[in-house]
């Protein structure tokens, strides 16, 4: 693989993805913005009379209700695209993907019994869609999820055995044996059965791999790292275990949420600041999670963890701040926000 054919996703920039977003897009409003662009700025400037007229039309893209979630902080907006996604569409993989992105916009603002609902929504039309991802949000480290819905998500998983891809697999495919290996260890992890969790990530480097890349020994290291956290292990030990995870992502999937690595960014953040290297923590934060879709999971911990920081550093406004625009997400939320105490 060439050095092209990677990309460190922490050093991109949101610029440079969305230049990349655009010349996929075939999409382009009048204005000759891409129509998710639009959205994004009708969204941002609160023009109503245009947001209604989007819901009408009802062709905002997957990727579009993350956008005005993350950077137009309108998660009701963000719903009703979603909603709209699945009430207009009548394939039953649109309509999947419509329920998913509702459950994935519920888990950000741990809304976890109206994400459930969406997930079992979707799994009566489709028990195999989006496996992974059902899975993936009931392992989230800083959601407290009751433990029934994660071993539901555990036995779902249990019971998919994704077909091993050959060498000319697209790679979102090449990839999905070793990605389930992992999110049975983040579940096995937030379970307690940490050695059931090491043993997956002992796995995930075993397994053959066709692309040839450093995918598997970082999905390996992140479970590692996991593990350490949810053991209330120093947060130093946390860091060392995360030293192999550098972002080596393809980039044809970086964008991807299986393969975007936000999960390392957050525990990288959170051991940072527990080894009181506040401002790396900081930097971590502010840059890491606002690149892709999958950073939306995260829009809430990332202010909650901001807050805490800026309150260690005796910066009152900062902090106020940062604890307004969690308390605005997270107002309607039916579960607990859950972070380690070292």
């Amino acid at each position: 693989m060439g050095e092209r054919d990677t990309v460190a996703i922490d050093t991109l920039s949101v610029m440079q993805l969305a230049q990349e977003s655009r010349r996929a897009r075939s999409q382009i409003a009048p204005s000759g913005r891409t129509y998710g662009e639009e959205i994004f700025i009708v969204a941002f400037r609160k023009d109503t009379a245009a947001m209604e007229q989007i819901i009408v039309d009802g062709r905002a893209g997957v990727s579009t209700p993350f956008q005005v979630a993350l950077f137009a902080d309108d998660f009701s907006f963000a719903e009703r695209l979603a909603r709209n996604a699945v009430e207009s569409r009548r394939s039953t993989t649109q309509r999947a993907a419509g329920y998913i992105t509702l459950a994935r916009l519920f888990v950000a603002q741990g809304r976890w019994s109206e994400a459930a609902i969406e997930l079992r929504n979707m799994r009566q039309l489709d028990p195999h869609q989006e496996v992974l991802v059902q899975a993936l949000l009931a392992s989230l480290p800083w959601l407290a999820v009751p433990r029934e819905e994660v071993l539901v998500s555990r036995d779902a998983l249990l019971g998919w055995t994704p077909t091993p891809a050959d060498s000319g697999a697209p790679l979102r495919r090449a990839y999905l044996p070793h990605q389930r290996l992992y999110v049975l260890g983040l579940l096995a992890s937030k379970l307690g059965e940490f050695e059931n969790a090491l043993s997956y990530a002992d796995s995930i480097v075993i397994l053959p791999d066709a692309a040839g890349t450093a995918v598997p020994i970082e999905y390996a290291a992140t479970v590692r790292a996991n593990v350490a956290r949810d053991r209330g292990r120093p947060a130093a030990d946390v860091l060392t275990l995360l030293e192999p995870v550098r972002g080596r992502v393809p980039a044809a999937v970086s964008s991807r949420p299986m393969f975007s690595q936000e999960r390392a960014r957050f525990l990288r953040a959170e051991a940072l600041h527990g080894v009181g290297r506040d401002d790396e923590a900081l930097r971590w934060l502010n840059d890491s999670f606002t690149v892709h879709r999958a950073g939306v999971y995260y829009k809430a911990p990332v202010l909650h963890l901001t807050a805490r920081i800026h309150d260690t550093n005796s910066r009152p406004d900062e902090a106020r701040d940062a604890r307004e625009a969690f308390e605005r997400v997270w107002s309607r939320a039916d579960t607990a926000i859950a972070f380690p105490s070292n």
